[in-house]
């Protein structure tokens, strides 16, 4: 049954509805996530309506500074504007978590199966482990397309160029085309060509041409830099008057240090928070002893030490370059494919080769010990998700090779729990209700209708974490605050004088200084103090035609 794709896609599909299951009930009701998807991605909304109501337009205006309009991670006439436009936020946001979540474990079941050649049984772990660990992974937010779907991605350019049906070819480029077009060029273009050319370099497959390969990879990616020309050139003449600049200076002693300390972090948070730390460690030791794994070892180590450099602060290194505004640290995305890759790759070797026997001791004992020295040295804890995974992927390996079926029973039932931890994780992001949150406040209604009739901008006091500027966003409200990545640097030294009576410590000015993406009238990371809660410069504030 595992042999036939449409079957298999169709698995990954229930798969994922039965993990959003709440969302395909409650609809509206279900929980959503905030955190740079609610809290941004109202700005898809706006722009989609004023592109339906206006046309083209070159000026983005519902932020107080305004914006060029294609200088953001999409132009105005991008697919998921009209998305949000015509459709509720929730039902778009609903459909691309389950969609893409699927695609990440078809995918990689795809990849591993036909591009490795992979057993079924691991290839199917593979996609199911990927699939959960999508979404509890750094940034799994549904913009950022290629975190999901690159590997679908990477397999559909593959099988377009090797399989002689015309039917194929014309779904592949269809696909390719479709998840160019949900795509980022900043967010997207940087990291995930990197990993396509990591792995078509370094990995085995059963292909000819690598060569050949490498050149179609090559041309769908100049593609989509053609496809996204206005947004890379508006972004290119804005980047001088961008608010990231980096220009303290670092030396190289400090350099080292925060390297190797931004390394390990990395490190130990992917592979803990996707639920496989014990297995990738306890599998490194065979990078001695097996070629295929070193080769997906670099394939990791490669975005590791990449995301570790371009961490703040050593763009001081880049200052004055565009590097230092395109948030190369995301190359920590590529990581839990990586991991995964390196897991499997790791299995398959183990099942089909003899090791000597001393080393499986090593293998248990080495990630033994470095669990042991992050919780006394780093007072780092590990998600139980850590200890059980090994356990199920023993006992369904074991299964291969016996007919028990109380071992293939309690397979299931940790299964499930991993399942139920992940659900839970992502729960923690998603906390809080669509309907209850962004639909249901009376007074910014009120303040919508009174906005037809004479325009003004409005202000959030956010003094906690569930109170974002979105929310009033969302009501199209015109705001004095900004959240995002993409700010003028004028404007920003403008608001700082605006909030200028509540810095009135050198920790409170850092804090501001170097949280790059928000200018909040009240943030609660700032410490607050008994006089600093809500003084603002009210003549600087009422500039911007302030009223709420």
């Amino acid at each position: 049954m595992l042999t036939n794709k449409k079957i298999v896609f169709l698995i990954f599909l229930v798969f994922s509805c039965l993990f959003y299951l709440d969302k395909v009930i409650l609809g509206p009701y279900a929980s959503v996530i905030i955190n740079d998807e609610f809290d941004s991605s109202f700005r898809y909304k706006t722009a989609g309506d004023l592109f339906l109501r206006q046309g083209f337009f070159a000026w983005y205006p519902n932020d107080c500074a305004g914006m060029p309009s294609y200088a953001w991670h999409f132009p105005v006439y991008h697919i998921r504007n009209l998305l949000y436009a015509l459709m509720p936020s929730w039902l778009v946001y609903t459909i691309l978590v389950v969609s893409l979540m699927s695609l990440a474990g078809f995918g990689m079941y795809w990849f591993l199966k036909d591009f490795l050649g992979t057993n079924t049984g691991l290839s199917f772990i593979g996609g199911i482990l990927f699939s959960l660990y999508t979404q509890v992974q750094q940034n799994a937010v549904a913009y950022v397309v290629f975190n999901y779907a690159f590997v679908a991605f990477f397999m559909c350019l593959l099988a377009n160029w090797k399989y002689q049906s015309l039917m194929a070819k014309i779904t592949g480029f269809i696909f390719v085309l479709l998840v160019l077009l949900f795509s980022s060029p900043v967010l997207t273009f940087p990291m995930f060509f990197v990993l396509q050319a990591l792995v078509i370099l370094l990995l085995d497959f059963k292909y000819p041409s690598k060569a050949g390969f490498l050149t179609k990879t090559i041309l769908a990616w100049l593609g989509f830099v053609c496809l996204c020309l206005p947004v890379l050139y508006s972004l290119y003449t804005i980047a001088p008057t961008v608010q990231r600049t980096y220009t303290n200076p670092v030396n190289l002693a400090v350099f080292l240090f925060n390297f190797k300390n931004n390394t390990l972090i990395n490190l130990v948070y992917t592979l803990r928070s996707g639920g496989v730390f014990f297995l990738f460690l306890g599998l490194m030791p065979y990078v001695f002893y097996s070629g295929k794994l070193r080769k997906a070892f670099l394939v990791f180590l490669a975005p590791l030490f990449l995301a570790g450099f371009f961490t703040f602060p050593h763009l001081s290194f880049v200052s004055g370059t565009l590097l230092e505004k395109m948030d190369l640290d995301h190359f920590i995305w590529l990581l839990p494919f990586a991991a995964i890759l390196f897991v499997i790759v790791g299995l398959q070797e183990l099942l089909s080769r003899k090791f000597p026997k001393y080393l499986y001791l090593i293998c248990v004992l080495f990630p033994a010990a470095f669990y042991i020295w992050l919780v006394m040295h780093r007072g780092i804890s590990v998600n139980p998700l850590n200890f059980i995974l090994p356990l199920l992927l023993a006992l369904i390996l074991l299964f291969r090779k016996t007919k028990k079926i109380t071992v293939l029973g309690l397979a299931i039932i940790l299964f499930v729990i991993v399942t139920l931890q992940f659900r839970i994780m992502r729960f923690r992001e998603e906390g809080v209700s669509y309907k209850k949150f962004f639909e249901n406040n009376r007074l910014l209604l009120a303040l919508k209708e009174k906005e037809k009739r004479l325009p003004f901008r409005v202000g959030t006091v956010w003094i906690n974490e569930s109170i974002p500027i979105g929310i009033t966003q969302s009501y199209g409200l015109e705001t004095v605050d900004i959240e995002g990545p993409i700010q003028p640097r004028y404007y920003r030294e403008y608001f700082k004088e605006i909030i200028r009576p509540q810095l009135k410590t050198k920790e409170q000015v850092n804090l501001f200084d170097g949280c790059w993406e928000d200018l909040y009238l009240r943030d609660f990371n700032r410490p607050l103090t008994e006089d600093n809660r809500l003084l603002l410069n009210l003549p600087l504030l009422l500039m911007p035609n302030t009223k709420y």
